[in-house]
């Protein structure tokens, strides 16, 4: 039986892109999808469409004999709360899910969750048709691709989790940063792919917005991958929060950043326990120029996925586990 993956929008079947072999699988779009990936759309009464593989949750109504597989890929720096927003979605249900290694270890070690995650954290742990995994055949396509720019020396590419624009102290402090390094350094925004709808046209994005026109500084919204790409490669440094894009970044050698203060980085917030296990950025934004340098970034970072951070092509293994849960189901 064909392996398919379904495609609802091209933010998460980015993850899944770099190992869509035509040899072995197929992709499908739900019927909310976007037309950045081009597929039939999933037939649900069609017996040839029966397994799936979704990079997240899904609304999709799926008939009974349907087996759907989350392989969840999310950096580290969330935390663990994408990846218990997807359960609750698996929770209860024929699905099942895979995640990474490495979340699954902070996960289980970490306290630093509301209560209601932790509950959800206690039942994904001890659930047995749970599955990891320890490649991230994204982040190894990344590491591998050919570079795309020269680097520029003195810049830097601020890419954030979009829970930046949640509220007025965060932007603030978020900017009060920007601003200070602005003035050593020459800076571009990328606004992140998931910033909801809602944000767009609030006073909160009209701040933003004057900002960058105040400070002359560029912002993109609606970045491609292959766009993305180019920017890692351009940039001399990138701050980050802790969003998927900081790893990525460091993968193409840039120097990272830490913006730190932020509400969800204290208390329960979603990426306080990834700070306190040392998953998000070791340097401080305050000290980009005493930064040890891009190697010893890419050897912390190596030091989180080891078997991505490498010179091997990893998607082939990476299939092979996805072609096992479904053998094994």
């Amino acid at each position: 039986m064909a392996i398919h993956f379904l495609h609802d929008f091209r933010y998460w079947t980015e993850y899944l892109h770099p190992y869509l072999d035509p040899a072995r699988f197929s992709l499908l779009r739900s019927q909310r999808a976007d037309s950045s990936y081009p597929a039939p759309r999933l037939d649900p009464k069609n017996l040839a469409h029966q397994d799936l593989v979704l990079a997240g949750h899904s609304n999709e109504a799926f008939a009974p004999h349907t087996r759907v597989l989350a392989r969840v890929q999310h950096s580290p720096g969330f935390g663990g709360e994408a990846f218990l927003h997807a359960y609750r979605w698996i929770h209860g249900s024929p699905r099942r899910m895979m995640i990474p290694g490495n979340v699954l270890a902070l996960l289980r070690k970490t306290s630093r969750l509301a209560p209601h995650q932790l509950v959800l954290r206690d039942q994904l742990v001890a659930n047995p048709k749970l599955l990891t995994t320890d490649c991230d055949p994204s982040l190894n396509h990344l590491y591998r691709s050919p570079r795309t720019s020269t680097r520029e020396p003195g810049t830097l590419l601020v890419a954030l989790n979009w829970r930046i624009t949640g509220g007025p102290a965060e932007l603030e402090h978020g900017l009060f940063v920007i601003k200070l390094l602005a003035k050593s350094l020459s800076v571009r925004i990328i606004a992140h792919p998931f910033s909801p709808a809602r944000w767009v046209g609030s006073r909160l994005h009209e701040q933003l917005l004057a900002s960058c026109r105040e400070l002359s500084l560029p912002i993109a919204v609606g970045v491609s991958r292959a766009e993305l790409l180019r920017e890692f490669d351009r940039a001399d440094y990138i701050l980050s929060d802790g969003s998927g894009s900081g790893y990525e970044a460091v993968a193409r050698g840039c120097k990272a950043l830490l913006l730190d203060g932020l509400s969800y980085q204290r208390g329960t917030g979603i990426l306080a326990g990834a700070l306190e296990a040392g998953l998000l950025p070791p340097t401080h934004w305050s000290s980009f120029n005493q930064h040890p340098g891009a190697a010893a970034d890419l050897a912390w970072l190596r030091s989180t996925h080891p078997l991505s951070i490498v010179d091997e092509d990893i998607a082939p293994r990476a299939a092979d586990e996805l072609v096992r849960a479904f053998d094994t189901w």
